[in-house]
């Protein structure tokens, strides 16, 4: 490479120095074009690779908020089953209740009438099958009252887990309002 002096121009020199300054000039146009074509066609990637991005996120968006929905849906149907089923276990422990109270009358007759029997004096004291009816009608009567309080048990369990079911379905119900203002937001913009 030559190095131009003012000291020394004489138009030959001149003329080598402009032709170097030009050829210099002419290959970074050539480089600075080839680095645009390059920019433009990076720049243009760059945005296509957006819009296939944006396109995806709204599309993943727009499935998951019907996915949402779809749950959302189906909690609500399974909160208006729990609670029938809530109502309905209500009324069979009301009647559960109730058949037990029912059976204390028949329970008290019996045993003031076994109690009676027994405080026969001794020849009257006879074992006879209206004792045994009365024996067997008292028993009865308190398996019955027992096995009434089991299932009474048992509905209120059930009642319980039923009422914690309600809960779970209604605070998830509620999650989903935040996450529908969410996707509301989302597909505002």
């Amino acid at each position: 490479m030559y190095i131009f002096s003012f000291r020394n121009s004489d138009p030959q020199t001149w003329m080598q120095h402009s032709n170097t300054n030009i050829k210099r000039s002419q290959a970074e146009r050539a480089k600075s074009a080839t680095l645009r074509k390059e920019l433009e066609a990076m720049w243009s990637a760059c945005v296509n690779d957006m819009w296939t991005q944006f396109n995806r996120v709204n599309t993943s968006i727009s499935d998951r908020r019907h996915e949402y929905e779809e749950a959302r849906s189906r909690a609500q149907q399974n909160l208006s089953r729990v609670m029938t089923e809530i109502v309905d276990m209500e009324k069979n422990i009301d009647l559960l209740n109730k058949a037990m109270r029912d059976l204390q009358a028949p329970l008290q007759v019996a045993q003031t009438r076994l109690r009676t029997r027994l405080g026969r004096p001794k020849v009257e004291l006879c074992h006879d099958p209206a004792h045994q009816r009365l024996l067997y009608e008292t028993v009865e009567i308190q398996q019955t009252i027992q096995e009434l309080n089991s299932k009474l048990l048992q509905a209120e369990n059930v009642l319980q887990e039923l009422l914690e079911t309600r809960a779970r379905l209604q605070q998830d119900l509620e999650v989903g309002v935040y996450f529908s203002s969410i996707y509301d937001a989302v597909e505002m913009r």
